[in-house]
């Protein structure tokens, strides 16, 4: 049976088949991830933190997580198209011999989009880095099934809240790119346990997710479940897209 948001941000559950295991998250920023790494490394899990711009606002957040948990590998490897996406997945697999968690922060600048001058541009920006996380699913999702790892998948678009009627279309247009991978991918790999979900801002014209009816709020909120997706209670859930409203600057 299926728990609503509330409800699985009032768990007190710790998840001890978390323990140890390997864990992928691309996009951290100064500005997000923290929370969801974090949550991981108290579990001691072994972290693959992919950095796309090091500063000393990252560093601080590595030495932090350090503080937690020793096993920790960081990169700053760019993917920035589907060559380099792949060549770093690939890379991200083998460092700890396998997968079992992949956490996608996909970063979209909505000011770039509205600013470019054709439609060639505005589709890749808008599509491309939906495209990065894809490929990063793929390959995670084929390790995991080579491997037997009924593994969870979770991309999730990092957004700032729309100030705009174009910037709400755009909104809108990167959800509706995320719902279709999302359920394209969870379909393909079903069939291998492996649960690929997705989290997207609150389209203005829906007002209750598509998953449970009611929205996350806040970083901490991504973290729990991210780890109660990765965990045995979220093996039944997989093809979903859970709804974020209302966060101001996640870039």
């Amino acid at each position: 049976m299926l728990m609503n948001v509330s409800e699985i941000m009032s768990l007190r559950d710790k998840y001890s088949e978390l323990k140890g295991s390997r864990v992928l998250i691309t996009g951290i920023s100064p500005s997000w991830g923290l929370d969801i790494a974090i949550a991981f490394a108290e579990y001691n899990c072994n972290l693959v933190l992919q950095i796309p711009d090091p500063s000393p606002e990252t560093d601080t957040i590595l030495q932090m997580i350090s503080e937690i948990t020793p096993n920790i590998s960081a990169y700053h490897d760019p993917i920035t198209d589907s060559e380099k996406s792949i060549r770093f997945a690939q890379k991200a697999i083998q460092i700890y011999g396998g997968i079992e968690t992949v956490i996608n922060l996909i970063p979209i600048n909505l000011y770039h989009i509205e600013t470019s001058v054709t439609l060639d541009g505005i589709e890749s920006l808008l599509y491309a880095p939906i495209q990065v996380a894809c490929h990063i699913t793929q390959v995670a999702a084929n390790r995991m099934g080579l491997t037997w790892s009924n593994g969870s998948i979770l991309n999730v678009l990092r957004l700032p809240k729309p100030n705009t009627k174009t910037e709400s279309t755009l909104v809108g247009i990167a959800r509706s790119a995320l719902t279709s991978m999302t359920k394209a991918e969870a379909y393909d790999w079903s069939e291998h346990g492996i649960r690929i979900n997705a989290v997207a801002p609150q389209n203005n014209y829906i007002e209750r997710s598509s998953i449970m009816g009611d929205c996350l709020h806040t970083e901490p909120d991504l973290a729990k479940i991210a780890t109660y997706l990765a965990s045995h209670k979220g093996k039944n859930l997989s093809g979903y897209v859970l709804s974020y409203k209302d966060r101001e600057s996640i870039q």
